[in-house]
């Protein structure tokens, strides 16, 4: 059987982030599982959305940052990971929020799949404090419209 050409993007997708992944470019692949997400969004896949969306969420709270090519050493001064830059995306927020409100996912379900997605990627910050900053920007107690106010905010809860 051939597969269908979803399937076909999918496979592309998902070679694409490995491979950012693999080069250091954590920004490109931050990016790759946003388009993912949206790839699922539709009735049958909403939790996988959703779940791709908390990730998103992750790289962003963790400062994620395109290195890809810098020597070793370089790495040092120019990490994976700048915590200066930790940032959430209002427009991935919202998706959160509909797709939990669509789902009928309570906090604690939201809070119970964050974890449970972003542990075993090895963030450098625990998936517990990333958490504790996201769950304000959902309830709407960090106004991700008044930028950058927001981000200075988002950076001391994570300090």
């Amino acid at each position: 059987m051939e597969p269908s050409g979803d399937d076909i993007k999918w496979e592309m997708l998902n070679r694409q982030a490995r491979q950012y992944s693999t080069e250091g470019n954590l920004g490109l692949c931050r990016n790759t599982y946003l388009l993912m997400a949206d790839f699922l969004s539709r009735p049958e896949k909403l939790k996988e959305a959703l779940r791709l969306y908390l990730i998103v969420c992750a790289y962003d709270l963790n400062g994620a940052q395109n290195r890809g090519g810098l020597p070793p050493d370089m790495l040092r001064q120019f990490p994976l990971f700048d915590f200066a830059m930790a940032t959430l995306a209002p427009v991935v927020v919202d998706n959160v929020q509909d797709l939990a409100e669509e789902l009928k996912f309570s906090p604690e379900d939201v809070r119970e799949l964050y974890l449970k997605s972003t542990s075993p990627m090895n963030f450098p910050l625990p998936p517990t404090k990333t958490w504790s900053v996201l769950s304000l920007a959902i309830e709407g107690k960090i106004d991700l419209d008044d930028q950058p106010a927001c981000f200075r905010r988002i950076r001391s809860l994570l300090l």
